[in-house]
């Protein structure tokens, strides 16, 4: 027809547009998206935002050989922002027999910890990996593949068996300086109501300042370890009862860096939706010895943070260093039991507290995830080598 106006092409879009685009996008997904549409729009989009892109949930994808246990061969993601769960292969990124036992925060790599593959930090989405040695206590060789683990902020990783047996065994790596040892906790004894306390819900570990930290909870009853590299028995633990915000509530703690301190966030959630947040710090005392203190300025402390609390991995970042709007003093968080039982669920609902007017609000709910108590936050970290990517997959 004449006169008739043709579309224009999506490839034609000038190079200085797309760019302005691409540096407002806050999810790592759609950034992949956007550059994977053709090689004009790979050429133009910018570089991923020294920001941080909002961070996904990375599932445990546990390896199970045993008969009669369902192995999870992919690596699930869900991004909050998006609502929506991304796959990849196992074997595409960590290694065929490799779980995932925890996530450096915000450097965008996952803990894959394996019998036969070793210990590696894993960037999931470029497959950029860095194989720690395998220098391991023997005590800790012979259960690699059913650790937990940790990673700090200085990308000290922790390895440990938490109660196995009446003793506590553990392997902490230290990055830099030439130090390739693996520095180990041997069968420092743990008593019978310290074992009860540390039951797979409701423990969370981490290393600092030479030592490690333990923290278990039965109920409103929490009980805080300090074992230090070496040890044959571990020091007597410091109890702490806490308030109750009803009689079906259940606690959760939580270790995380904030500018260097070492802090602790005990949560309380009772249904219907009823959330409660404590925060701690380790400070000396005048003995020179430490203690954890409650930390009733924590809405101002943390109003300018946002605060990740997953399984074993939380992490806080700067509100400013979200790519996109984001308000500080807010918290992200996975809990299992508002309004549910405990045990292995197939749904993972992702709560934001506010300190501000203490609230709390459900923001996604994911089907069919194991249980949030094994999953992680992680910081989504792609490159522009679209190719070399691993195949990332959405599903509902």
């Amino acid at each position: 027809m004449a006169g008739s106006a043709t579309m224009p092409s999506w490839s034609d879009l000038p190079g200085d547009l797309l760019r302005e685009i691409s540096g407002h996008i806050c999810d790592a997904a759609d950034y992949v998206r956007c550059q994977a549409v053709c090689k004009h729009w790979r050429d133009a989009v910018s570089p991923p935002p020294a920001m941080f892109f909002f961070p996904w949930i990375v599932g445990p994808c546990i390896y199970q050989p045993w008969p009669g246990r369902a192995d999870n061969d992919e690596l699930l993601f869900r991004s909050v922002s998006l609502n929506a769960t991304f796959r990849v292969p196992r074997d595409s990124c960590l290694g065929e027999t490799c779980s995932v036992r925890a996530t450096d925060g915000a450097g965008g790599r996952v803990l894959a910890v394996g019998s036969w593959h070793g210990v590696s930090l894993v960037n999931p989405l470029t497959g950029d990996t860095t194989l720690l040695p395998w220098g391991f206590p023997d005590h800790i060789a012979r259960c690699l593949g059913d650790l937990h683990g940790a990673v700090t902020g200085d990308g000290t990783v922790l390895l440990y068996t938490g109660y196995r047996d009446g003793t506590y065994d553990a392997a902490i790596h230290r990055p830099g300086g030439g130090d390739e040892a693996w520095t180990s906790v041997a069968n420092a004894e743990i008593d019978h109501i310290t074992r009860c306390q540390w039951g797979p819900w409701r423990h969370c570990a981490t290393y600092h300042d030479g030592k490690v930290f333990q923290a278990g909870s039965t109920f409103s009853l929490v009980e805080m370890l300090t074992i230090a590299p070496g040890d044959k028995f571990a020091e007597k633990p410091e109890w702490r009862s806490l308030p109750r915000v009803g009689p079906q509530s259940s606690g959760y703690g939580y270790f995380f860096d904030l500018a260097g301190e070492m802090m602790w966030a005990y949560v309380d959630a009772a249904p219907p939706l009823v959330v409660k947040i404590s925060v701690y710090s380790l400070e000396k005392d005048q003995s020179g010895g430490e203690r954890w203190v409650k930390r009733d300025d924590a809405p101002r402390l943390l109003s300018s943070s946002v605060l990740f609390l997953g399984g074993t991995s939380s992490f806080a970042v700067e509100a400013a260093q979200l790519a996109g709007h984001h308000a500080g003093g807010e918290v992200y968080l996975m809990i299992d039991t508002i309004g549910r039982s405990l045990g292995y669920l197939k749904m993972c609902r992702v709560y934001r507290y506010r300190w501000e007017d203490d609230t709390v609000a459900m923001v996604d709910e994911a089907n069919r995830w194991i249980s949030p108590q094994y999953c992680n936050w992680f910081v989504p970290r792609p490159t522009l080598h679209v190719a070399s990517h691993p195949p990332l997959h959405q599903s509902s």
